[in-house]
């Protein structure tokens, strides 16, 4: 007999060690498995992809041949990964289907040589396409249609173009890594990017008997990934590239210069800023002649450098010495610098210094306030150094600087490395404008490589914004009209750039955007297995500073909005709030595509019982238990879109500005417009600009950067947009609809849930208390840090109180065998561990509204099979059941008998 729901919770609240509540058990997810069982949501794939027609855009989102609404519930695959042997392609392609995937993105295919890649490693250069791996992609693509998967092709992601293509070398600094911002503009680049898509794309699938520029099912085409000259701009990252580049970039804005301005005169009308007498030294033993007095210097553990003043400067004189040996965790582990200066906000500051290194290295010279939040206030330049002593100046005008309670630092490199500083000066006054050396009759005007006149700044962000335009429609125009293709295209993330990218994206097919939930951190050398680290914390608890919220504020009115990138990475405590948090929320924002990144990077190992990286979901239960959940919130449509929406106008003339005062943070604008993220969480979000089409023109700086144009709202929850910040932080956050809670109110009990007729979910810290959601009572006893997700959807659709089947989930932390932490639980380094996964039990009661049906429970196996029935019985017309580790499983089907 089991005990009444009430009873059962207060039995699991106290009781610390009921038998079987704190058992860990395998749960391998298999790899190839297809069969056909209660979480199987193949039969929501229409087969084969692309049936009835291309996917084209109507009224604003995906619609099939036939007119059809289409969301893309999506993957990627990675490197080697989009190149199966073909019985393995066919193993894949019906698993993704069961998982209710629709749509696979191939992904950093281009980056290297076969196997690994698709570039033919017989040739030296990059240009050649391995006939071997095309016959592999072609196999996987087929396989994919035939499964009723759409695919989304990438062209340039990391393809690095050397000397055995005709290019200088790129620097190993991750600047230009891939080729970044470089292929935006450099000529023959750009026609190697055409080549490469007209060798593809024209290519004849001996498959599907179609070239990729006509195959329905290939319904993505992207052009770049994470790409904008706007981006390395504001980040100082174009100063580094080779004379090669520079060269080019350099004639392409003077010829933009020349268009704008008739004489030199004219220029430096809009351009110089200020010209003022340099004043006293501001900087205490800026000579370092008594030693570091007046100097903070900051070693951050584990890093380990020696810091001091030695002799053997310039001329004879001291100087100062770092030399660090061993790195960081974080990238800002080794500064020195002075504080308690007092900058005057809106005048100019000259720093002069001497500097070299023990081999090339950039680092940063940086002013910012000496508290938090430690915002820079006019100076963040990235400064080369080598082993020749070299002067450095800078000038800089102080903004937002409070009172003396500002600092000038040095920030060194996150890596064992050795330099000298000597002379550093600060004084007020300097020059900021255009080089009195430089004119347009000269022809001797470079970009500007460090932040100077506002003037001159608008006039190069409008020049890139236009060098952007003119890249991306030119590939867009050699795309759709000299290839013909029919699929829908793409430059890049629309991030990328601000609100630049949001301009520069909107004159394509739809708007794509990439983000993560703590992406793993490398202090160090990027990527190194032995140096890495996240903060394992749940986004259940940062609402407003949440990954999606953030996303929803790029949304373009009136285009088809994707996510082709976003995951929770492993190893995270919290991992399994992934799925149902992403694809409730894209609902709930009506968008058209989200894609976990990433299905496989390709190891070769499809046949793995373990978590095998950071970003595989493969074999990763977190987030494939998950998926049918998933793509019944988002494809089936379970969760509904937002009744209201609130639009941001965006007058054209303000791009430049924005991105002058606010480089790519999009917040801002939204919060001038008195809308803050967490505004996302009730209603959609959605951004238009204003103006005729065109050329952006630089203008003069606006208080207000961004317009509220317009909102609908319903009668019963009116939207009110209230500028400021309230007195006290809003604790709780509820969907229009009623379908989405995002509650804070109970510190320790933080729920992120989805109440919809036909799906529910709990995402939280559930353990020890119970959670009402309709249809769906469940009270989970407390566990290690009492997360857990527990979601059900009706398998057939109706209303959960009326429906035949049930599936429910119930997941907490899942980990390899012996994956080994540190003492924070924030890395597990190379301490991975090894097969199988192994799953931490939940135990608790569920109560389900069933009308006094009767039905029958059961603990499921890993591929969703019905292996043990589990009691059950009807009390006060619901069906209560325990969930119990001792049934070693993480999801269960309710199944009702037939009245």
């Amino acid at each position: 007999m089991v005990r009444s729901f009430f009873a059962v919770l207060l039995l699991l609240t106290a009781a610390g060690g009921a038998s079987g509540a704190d058992k860990k058990f395998p749960f391998p997810v298999p790899p190839f498995d297809d069969s056909r069982t209660v979480v199987d949501m193949s039969w929501m794939n229409e087969k084969p992809a692309g049936k009835h027609g291309f996917v084209t855009v109507k009224d604003g989102h995906f619609v099939d041949g036939a007119g059809k609404r289409l969301r893309f519930f999506a993957t990627n695959l990675c490197f080697g990964a989009p190149f199966p042997e073909h019985a393995d392609a066919e193993r894949v392609a019906r698993r993704m289907a069961k998982l209710g995937i629709n749509c696979v993105r191939f992904h950093h295919m281009d980056c290297h040589y076969a196997p690994r890649g698709i570039w033919n490693k017989n040739y030296k250069d990059k240009q050649h396409i391995d006939p071997d791996q095309l016959d592999k992609l072609d196999y996987m693509i087929y396989q994919l249609k035939l499964n009723g998967i759409y695919a989304d092709i990438n062209l340039h992601v990391s393809r690095t173009l050397g000397p055995n293509d005709g290019f200088p070398v790129v620097s190993k600094e991750r600047a230009h890594r891939y080729n970044k911002a470089l292929d935006n503009f450099e000529p023959r680049m750009i026609e190697l990017q055409k080549k490469y898509a007209h060798d593809l794309l024209t290519h004849t699938n001996p498959y599907t008997k179609t070239r990729y520029v006509d195959e329905p099912s290939v319904a993505i085409v992207e052009m770049n990934n994470e790409n904008s000259l706007i981006n390395h701009a504001l980040g100082n990252r174009l100063e580094p590239m080779p004379d090669y580049y520079g060269k080019q970039l350099d004639a392409m804005w003077r010829d933009w210069i020349k268009k704008k301005y008739k004489s030199t005169a004219e220029l430096r009308k809009v351009w110089d800023e200020v010209d003022m007498p340099l004043g006293p030294q501001m900087l205490a033993n800026g000579d370092f002649t008594r030693g570091t007095e007046g100097w903070s210097l900051e070693i951050h553990t584990p890093g380990q450098a020696e810091m001091k003043s030695i002799p053997g400067g310039p001329d004879g004189r001291p100087c100062f010495h770092a030399k660090i040996t061993k790195p960081g965790s974080v990238s800002w582990s080794f500064q020195f610098h002075q504080v308690g200066l007092d900058f005057a906000n809106g005048q100019p500051y000259t720093v002069t210094f001497r500097a070299k290194a023990d081999k090339p290295r950039t680092i940063r010279v940086n002013a910012r306030l000496d508290h938090a939040p430690w915002t820079n206030i006019g100076l963040n330049q990235p400064v080369k150094l080598d082993k020749k002593w070299k002067t450095f100046t800078y000038v800089f005008t102080a903004k937002k600087a409070a009172k003396d309670g500002n600092r000038l630092g040095f920030s060194l490199l996150n890596k064992p490395s050795e330099y000298w500083f000597a002379d550093v000066r600060l004084q007020k006054g300097g020059f900021i404008g255009l080089d009195k050396n430089c004119s347009i009759e000269k022809g001797n005007i470079t970009r500007p490589l460090a932040r100077t006149s506002d003037g001159m700044w608008r006039d190069y962000l409008a020049f890139l914004i236009e060098l952007e335009k003119r890249y991306t429609l030119g590939m867009y125009s050699y795309l759709k009209g000299e290839l013909g293709l029919h699929a829908n295209v793409v430059d890049t993330q629309a991030t990328y750039g601000g609100l630049a990218g949001v301009l520069r994206e909107s004159r394509l097919d739809f708007l794509d955007v990439h983000a993560y939930w703590q992406h793993p951190r490398f202090p160090g050398r990027p990527w190194d297995p032995n140096n890495w680290f996240i903060p394992n914390t749940s986004m259940v608890r940062a609402p407003g500073k949440d990954t999606l919220t953030r996303l929803a504020q790029f949304r373009y009115a009136g285009k088809p909005y994707t996510v082709s990138e976003y995951n929770h990475p492993a190893p995270n405590d919290y991992a399994a709030e992934c799925v149902p948090m992403l694809a409730s929320f894209a609902a709930l924002q009506d968008w058209d595509g989200i894609f976990l990144f990433t299905y496989s990077n390709g190891s070769g190992k499809w046949d793995q019982k373990k978590i095998s990286g950071y970003f595989n979901i493969d074999t990763n239960p977190t987030k494939i238990m998950l998926m049918a959940i998933g793509a019944a919130m988002f494809r089936r449509g379970d969760v509904s879109p937002a009744q209201s929406e609130i639009r941001l106008t965006v007058p054209r003339s303000q791009v430049v500005p924005h991105l002058l005062e606010c480089k790519t943070d999009l917040s801002r604008a939204w919060q001038e417009a008195g809308v803050e993220r967490t505004d996302a969480i009730r209603r959609r979000l959605s951004i238009a600009f204003t103006g005729l089409p065109g050329a952006i023109h630089a203008g003069p700086v606006s208080p207000v950067y961004a317009l509220l144009d317009a909102f609908v709202g319903i009668a019963s929850m009116p939207i009110q947009l209230v500028k400021g910040t309230p007195a006290e932080p809003e604790k709780r956050f509820v969907s229009d609809t009623g379908e989405i809670d995002w509650d804070l109110r109970e510190k320790g009990a933080e729920l992120y849930s989805v109440n919809s007729p036909v799906t529910k979910a709990a995402v939280g810290f559930i353990g020890g208390r119970a959670v009402n959601l309709g249809g769906l009572r469940v009270a989970v006893r407390p566990t290690r840090n009492n997360f857990a997700v527990v979601a059900l959807t009706a398998v057939d659709g109706k209303p959960v109180e009326k429906s035949d089947r049930l599936l429910l989930v119930a997941i907490s932390n899942v980990e390899n065998t012996g994956m080994v932490w540190d003492e924070k639980r924030t890395t597990v380094l190379r301490r991975w561990g090894k097969e199988p996964t192994i799953a931490e039990g939940i135990q608790g009661v569920v109560s389900l509204a069933c009308n006094g049906r009767r039905a029958r429970v059961f603990a499921l196996d890993p591929a969703g099979k019905r292996k043990a029935d589990v009691p059950a019985t009807i009390e006060a017309d619901k069906l209560i059941f325990h969930m119990d580790p001792r049934h070693e499983t993480l999801w269960y089907e309710i199944a009702f008998e037939a009245e």
